[in-house]
């Protein structure tokens, strides 16, 4: 019993030792992996000569040439009420700092560059993004801007390299809100152009110019189609702003085109009217003396268009001038209105009658007869006015029955000549309202821009 309880205790020491050496051994490699990574931050930390200023503009050839591009990601937002659409892009932004080629050097010696990456080293080196908060960059901001956002799960989606030659360029995924001036004359077959624009906020041309990247520009990342709108992107280039002491700002511009479609109006609000006026016109065929059923197809009509037309201008924007949705939507109100107004002149002429003739009371003529009567010896003479004639009423011209009058014919000349000439006028506007539409908004002249992925 006692040699087995000696086991046991040299079995739990000998297990005891064992956990210690490899607890102190995870603990050195543990020690030693920290203390290589504090030397090589230290190293990176250190890499950027001691006399660089972050103040001081690099020199390089004048002017300096900052290369930029743009992928959009997405438009994500277009708000028309307040009149700015948020679009979601990568933007690449490119510049020289001679003043870091002993940074070049310095990372070839680094212990931290692998293999694969030394042979890349004649490309560029991939470094940490804050390094950009120790170095100088191009001053360059985004005009009308109203909001910026970065996404980010860990960190932020950016990057920093520089080239054999220092050359930089940083890359970062932003979303912005930029504030983009409408035109509603057209809609709903309106075209907006929201015009991106970089500038340089503190140095010239003479010191700085911005230009696209070779090849690149301003791209769509992939074909994308929001719901009410066709997307483009256009007007690529270059141009100088100069303030009011007379200095002059280089800076680059692209446009996102935003073409509306033109089938959820068609669908909601131009096919409904057309049907509605048409309906309306059916209301010649009721005979104009059931007047409950003609008035009541003229009004459900009138009342559905102003109904339906309340709801649409709700979701339009609200601007002092008019719009050619409006145009249409007058117009065909006063179609309906048109045969409501006919019918009611019909009623009017139809149930005015011919003026009776006066009555003519003839005076009658009388004429004074004296007779003498003989009385005894005496004669008597005594007056008698007797009439001639006496007064009798003329009666009413007499009409014979199935025979119209003047009026009904007047009536039904009327009903023809407007069944005919309101649905000819309204097809003469259509005739000229769509393609007045079409062409004066350049509707078909927008060309589209295929994605580079």
């Amino acid at each position: 019993m006692k040699e087995q309880w000696k086991l046991e205790v040299l079995l739990i020491y000998f297990n005891f030792l064992t956990i210690i050496f490899i607890n102190f051994g995870s603990g050195f490699i543990t020690t030693g992996s920290i203390g290589s990574n504090l030397r090589e931050r230290r190293s990176i930390k250190n890499i950027i000569p001691e006399d660089y200023d972050i103040n001081v503009f690099p020199p390089n050839e004048m002017p300096m040439k900052v290369s930029y591009s743009a992928l959009v990601m997405g438009v994500e937002d277009i708000r028309e009420i307040e009149e700015d659409i948020s679009i979601e892009m990568n933007i690449r932004i490119s510049w020289k700092d001679s003043r870091l080629a002993p940074l070049v050097r310095s990372l070839q010696n680094l212990s931290t560059v692998t293999t694969m990456s030394k042979r890349r080293l004649q490309q560029y080196i991939l470094l940490q993004p804050s390094i950009i908060n120790q170095i100088w960059v191009p001053d360059v901001y985004i005009d009308h801007l109203k909001d910026v956002d970065q996404p980010a799960v860990l960190s932020k989606p950016s990057s920093l390299r520089i080239h054999s030659d220092c050359t930089l360029r940083y890359s970062t995924r932003v979303t912005i809100i930029v504030s983009c001036p409408m035109d509603f004359h057209y809609y709903p077959a309106d075209i907006q152009r929201c015009d991106v624009e970089l500038k340089s906020y503190g140095y010239t041309e003479d010191k700085m110019i911005l230009n696209w990247r070779d090849t690149f520009g301003a791209n769509f990342a992939y074909p994308m189609e929001p719901h009410n709108y066709y997307l483009s992107l256009g007007n690529l280039n270059k141009f100088r702003s100069e303030t009011l002491t007379g200095r002059k700002y280089s800076g680059l511009r692209f446009t996102v085109v935003l073409q509306r479609k033109l089938s959820f109006h068609i669908i909601q609000t131009f096919l409904p009217s057309i049907l509605l006026v048409i309906v309306s016109w059916l209301s010649f065929l009721i005979n104009i003396d059931t007047v409950p059923a003609r008035t009541a197809v003229i009004m459900t009509c009138l009342l559905t268009l102003i109904s339906m037309f309340s709801s649409v201008r709700q979701s339009t924007p609200n601007v002092s001038y008019v719009k050619a949705l409006d145009i249409w939507m007058v117009v065909c109100v006063f179609f309906v209105f048109s045969t409501l107004v006919e019918f009611t002149v019909a009623l009017k002429i139809k149930g005015m009658k011919l003026k009776p003739r006066k009555t003519l009371h003839l005076i009658p003529k009388s004429t004074l007869i004296v007779e003498e009567v003989e009385v005894g010896n005496e004669l008597i003479s005594t007056k008698v006015m007797v009439p001639e004639e006496k007064s009798l009423p003329i009666p009413p011209p007499f009409t014979p029955p199935n025979v119209r009058t003047r009026n009904e014919e007047i009536v039904e000349t009327m009903e023809t000549v407007s069944s005919l000439v309101i649905p000819l006028v309204f097809i003469l506007f259509n005739c000229i309202y769509w393609p007045w539409l079409i062409f004066s908004s350049e509707y078909l002249e927008v060309e589209t821009q295929e994605s580079i992925l």
